[in-house]
């Protein structure tokens, strides 16, 4: 199959732009290269797929759970699910909420 270069002028959301930009700079490329990979593979995004915070996502996130924020008002702030919050808890190794919940019901047990 033959191959075509074609040039493309498009207008994204300035929160758009930045989340493929993040996502761009993680892995060494360009929005624009991001984009036509995108196109090539005619991808779409799925529903269930993993999102990917920010840097400054991640420091907010870092930043709410020093305040003992729940997974869910986290998500809250930051516009994303709760479960997406819970897994870059995990990530980060600092204790989400529902770990609090499961030490304090395992210790009412135990007691």
């Amino acid at each position: 199959m033959p191959e075509f270069s074609i040039d493309v002028k498009t207008r994204l959301p300035r929160a758009h732009y930045k989340h493929l930009l993040a996502i761009a700079e993680a892995n060494d490329s360009t929005v624009g290269e991001l984009i036509a990979e995108l196109v090539r593979r005619g991808i779409t995004p799925k529903k269930g797929a993993k999102r990917i915070l920010t840097a400054a996502q991640t420091d907010q996130v870092k930043e709410f759970a020093a305040l003992h924020y729940s997974d869910a008002e986290i998500g809250r702030r930051l516009k994303v699910s709760a479960n997406t919050i819970y897994r870059y808890r995990h990530e980060l190794d600092l204790p989400s909420s529902r770990d609090e919940i499961r030490l304090t019901n395992r210790n009412e047990v135990a007691a």
